[in-house]
């Protein structure tokens, strides 16, 4: 099981839609909402790159986009029962 801790949100409309998060060792990810499931917000997280974490900020390209690119390949679906920009 992976712990992650979101950082800067990066797209909000009634809730975060996307954020970057962290892990423990300083691995970077992105957390794109999907709908929620039993009252809990549900999030797809996927590993970043740093270089595209930067593009994002700067060029500010649908998050998304870096869903496709995770370096391992590897898509995890997490959940709160809180807003992660809390």
């Amino acid at each position: 099981m992976i712990t992650v801790n979101s950082g800067e949100i990066l797209d909000y409309y009634n809730g975060p839609l996307a954020f970057e998060a962290a892990d423990e060792a300083g691995n970077l990810y992105i957390a794109s909402a999907i709908p929620p499931q039993d009252g809990l917000a549900r999030f797809v997280v996927t590993a970043a790159r740093p270089e595209r974490l930067r593009e994002l900020r700067e060029r500010w390209p649908d998050p998304r986009t870096l869903l496709p690119e995770a370096p391992d390949g590897a898509r995890y679906i997490t959940s709160t029962n809180s807003d992660p920009g809390e």
